[in-house]
């Protein structure tokens, strides 16, 4: 991507096709070269794709990691996407505190409960 005039929205796309196509190594060099290589702060959307491919792959630890760690604060869509991956996973550990944080940001909201019943 280098010299072809990479904008946000570019990275949003890219770690979008990233994200569908499963292409996890991909996805987080491309998160890692939008800011380092292009000075590009990613956003919420950037991180989501990036946390989305690392849960669906699997890395739940990590998905929640990048999330704890971006510089904005993980909000209950954020939460609840995690949790979604843990239920496909069958990690029970992890999703009893990602649901914590799922009900605390959203105490009306009934997905966390079904996502937890179903693991």
């Amino acid at each position: 991507m280098a010299g072809a005039g990479a904008d946000e929205t570019t990275f949003a796309c890219v770690l979008a096709a990233h994200a569908h196509g499963g292409n996890l190594q991909s996805a987080v060099r491309c998160l890692r070269a939008m800011s380092v290589d292009h000075g590009w702060r990613p956003k919420k959307q950037q991180y989501g794709c990036v946390i989305g491919v690392l849960g669906r792959a699997g890395y739940l630890a990590d998905a929640r990691d990048l999330m704890e760690s971006m510089p904005l604060e993980p909000d209950l869509h954020d939460w609840v996407g995690l949790l979604g991956a843990c239920r496909i996973h069958g990690n029970k550990e992890l999703a009893a505190s990602i649901a914590q944080n799922a009900v605390r940001l959203g105490p009306g909201t009934t997905s966390p409960y079904v996502l937890l019943s179903s693991i």
